[in-house]
């Protein structure tokens, strides 16, 4: 530890220094001066209490409380503290030195890591078993970077991150009416947070960032342990290798675009369900969403693809759209389209999903926010639908599989056989019998309103073979499709039906 680091935390009140130079000396012990050792003068404070037969000339450090020593002797710097506070200057010296070692065993250590090219976690890991208090590192709008340990602490704001992936909505609130994220960013080295929020729960708080680029922020909760001097020092070594580590593998996140996927993960999460909560969360980075909306879904193999080109993925497919919000969620990019897509950005997400063998879902259009998450779910169910086809679509519509899902759904909760209108069996029985395709035929009619030209086009049939079979399965079931009740029966009980096969 220099000499001009040390003699800042001593209650010195007289100084003699032979040269400026002196003030860069290394310190690593503390001896008597009884015992003065001529080859550790160099990195050595010696301490005297009492004149005795010393010389009174030396090379090196010297403290003491006495104003008559401090006069008498000559040395390279000599320190003079209140009388009768010797020895509680050399232990403060002793223990300053300690945590020094301690410090610089902890660089040495993590820069190592860096060096041999392990991860965060690993890094993040030796922070812990130096702080004896759970780290954290989340991006500027608090969602979940890593942490270390992965279990549920004290701290109510950390445990929530555990348990979401971010903090919700309500907790950014009251983060940002008290200011502490303003603070924390503009802050240049770890501030110890005991306001607001954390008012009974003390934190560590470092902002890791390149220029105004912010790539997260570092927080060590005050949950096992009272924090120690060293641990502001340990804090800010860690957040230099983090920002060494992350600035040649990633750009910095804007702090506008970071907090929109932080509102659209509390969206689709159902975190923001009221209008007000919605205002105030659009309004606090001047967010400008408008309908119509479309949710999109592509889930994907976090371990076939790795986090780098899923990456690529995601900023490829929203590259050039600014009416396009995108995030990572539970193993899928989730994209929220604002505004209806042109034909031009729908081919070019069709040409992306191509090149990478992937394929989405894509939910209804809606216009309330608050719905997020049902047209959220909405695109995962069409995604399940669609890849589940032998098809080379890339993009699978939740319209397209309404009612096999509704049909689906129902299915869980009662035996759908018993919605199916009976003659409808003695159709089927015809068709099995005969190789008609008489109930195909009715579906058909039914389901394009009973337009014999478009359904003859569909089927590729002549339109009076089409009404030859119609009048061949009403005969059939002895029904009339004049009776409009009875059409829909029959749509529904065939629809069913087909699903089940």
């Amino acid at each position: 530890m220099k000499l001009k680091n040390l003699i800042r935390h001593l209650p010195i009140i007289d100084r003699k220094f032979k040269d400026k130079a002196v003030m860069e000396k290394e310190i690593k012990g503390v001896l008597a001066l009884e015992d003065f050792d001529e080859k550790a003068a160099g990195s050595t404070v010696f301490f005297c209490g009492k004149w005795d037969s010393f010389p009174n000339v030396y090379e090196g450090v010297i403290i003491t409380d006495h104003q008559e020593i401090f006069d008498a002797l000559v040395s390279d710097s000599l320190l003079l503290v209140k009388t009768g506070k010797l020895e509680y200057t050399v232990n403060i010296i002793k223990e300053l030195i300690e945590n020094d070692e301690f410090i610089s065993q902890y660089r040495n250590t993590v820069f190592e890591d860096m060096l041999d090219g392990k991860d965060i976690q690993g890094v993040m890991k030796h922070t812990y078993e130096c702080l004896g208090n759970p780290v954290i590192f989340t991006d500027s709008t608090y969602r979940l970077v890593t942490m270390y340990p992965y279990e549920k602490t004290a701290d109510p704001v950390r445990n929530s991150i555990l348990k979401k992936g971010y903090a919700d909505q309500e907790l950014m609130m009251q983060i940002e009416s008290d200011r502490t994220k303003e603070e924390t960013l503009k802050r240049d080295f770890p501030s110890v947070l005991d306001w607001g929020f954390a008012k009974d729960l003390r934190r560590i708080s470092r902002v890791v960032a390149d220029g105004n680029k912010i790539f997260g922020v570092i927080g060590v909760a005050e949950t096992n342990r009272p924090f120690r001097e060293t641990d502001i020092e340990i804090v800010e070594i860690f957040s230099k290798v983090i920002r060494t580590m992350l600035i040649n593998k990633s750009s910095p996140s804007d702090e506008k675009q970071v907090y929109m996927q932080t509102l659209l993960a509390n969206l689709i999460e159902g975190d923001i369900y009221t209008s007000v909560s919605l205002k105030k969360a659009l309004s606090m980075s001047d967010i400008k969403w408008h309908a119509p909306y479309v949710m999109i879904t592509v889930p994907l193999d976090i371990n076939k693809f790795g986090i780098e080109t899923i990456k690529k993925i995601q900023d490829d497919i929203q590259s050039g759209n600014t009416k396009m919000q995108s995030m990572i969620h539970n193993a899928n990019i989730v994209f929220l389209s604002y505004g209806s897509l042109r034909n031009e950005e729908k081919r070019k997400i069709d040409a992306i999903l191509t090149v990478y063998d992937l394929v989405c879902g894509v939910s209804d259009e809606f216009s309330d926010l608050l719905k997020a998450t049902l047209y959220y779910r909405q695109a995962l169910i069409a995604y399940r639908y669609g890849s589940a086809l032998d098809s080379k679509e890339r993009k699978y519509y939740f319209n397209d599989f309404r009612d096999k899902y509704l049909y689906d759904c129902v299915e869980e909760m009662e035996n759908t056989s018993i919605f199916v209108y009976p003659p409808v069996y003695e159709l089927l029985k015809y068709d099995q019998k005969c190789k008609t395709e008489l109930s195909a035929t009715l579906l058909a009619y039914l389901q394009n309103y009973k337009n014999a030209a478009s359904v003859s086009e569909v089927l590729h049939i002549h339109r009076n073979t089409l009404i030859y079979r119609i009048k061949k399965a009403e005969e059939i079931m002895d029904i009339d499709l004049n009776n409009n009740l009875i059409c829909r029966h029959i749509q529904k009980s065939l629809e069913i039906l087909s699903n089940k096969i």
